[in-house]
């Protein structure tokens, strides 16, 4: 399988050149690309002088100046995100994404590994969640697209839950769009989705899906426990009595 870095939320086959995010890909690297990028990841928390880049990449060619090496960076900043490669003014360049080497064996493109999520509210908008290796960054996944994977992929293995029945996002404590309501086909409350967050433990963040009811000024009950994939899938990791 060859090389594979984690860089952000992003992932990097070294053998393939191929960037993803998640299992989408996002592009895949020119060679002289990736040789720079490659020379950063090594070198990180150092800054990269533009004389040891252009040589680097040009070996003392003429063909290889500043004006160069800027359009090799602001191509490679397309793929790995525009503020992962900062421009340190008359020094050079440095790497400013944590990144780490991982086993490719464990997140190999299009198989499905599970990902943590994390609800945002999304300042009054419509919201959604963020989901990725960890709970710090991700893809953002808006609640549109949310609604049409939930409905699909998780409440038909929630018990007691009729078919046809949807959620929708409603507000709580004065706080807009801040909880995630399952409903039945006739528009009856029937329990509510927690999104990154534990109730049990003072609403930790914990990465996972908690299905459950908050009854009026009762104790908040969990029913199921779910973790999510990079496909959209979900698995019941634990259901309560």
């Amino acid at each position: 399988m060859g090389a594979c870095w984690a860089i952000g939320d992003r992932r990097l086959f070294v053998e393939s050149r191929q960037v993803l995010e998640g299992d989408c890909e996002v592009g895949r690297l020119r060679p002289q690309e990736l040789k720079l990028l490659l020379y950063l990841l090594e070198h990180q928390g150092e800054v990269a002088t533009s004389t040891a880049l252009q040589r680097l990449l040009w070996a003392g060619h003429e063909s290889g100046n500043e004006h160069s090496l800027e359009s090799v960076i602001s191509e490679l900043r397309k793929v790995v995100g525009k503020e992962a490669i900062k421009n340190i003014y008359g020094t050079g360049y440095q790497l400013q994404l944590s990144a780490k080497r991982i086993d490719p064996a464990f997140i190999v493109a299009g198989r499905p590994h599970p990902v943590q999520v994390r609800w945002d509210p999304a300042k009054g908008e419509s919201g959604g969640i963020w989901a990725g290796v960890d709970a710090t960054g991700g893809r953002f996944i808006p609640f549109a697209e949310l609604k049409l994977e939930a409905e699909s992929n998780l409440l038909p293995q929630v018990g007691n839950i009729p078919e046809g029945s949807f959620i929708e996002v409603a507000d709580w404590g004065g706080n807009k769009n801040w909880v995630v309501h399952m409903v039945s086909p006739e528009g009856v409350h029937l329990g509510d989705v927690w999104l990154g967050s534990n109730p049990y433990e003072n609403w930790a963040s914990d990465g996972l899906v908690h299905v459950g009811e908050a009854p009026g000024n009762r104790p908040v009950k969990v029913w199921q426990v779910f973790q999510r994939y990079s496909d959209g899938s979900y698995r019941c990791t634990q259901a309560q009595d």
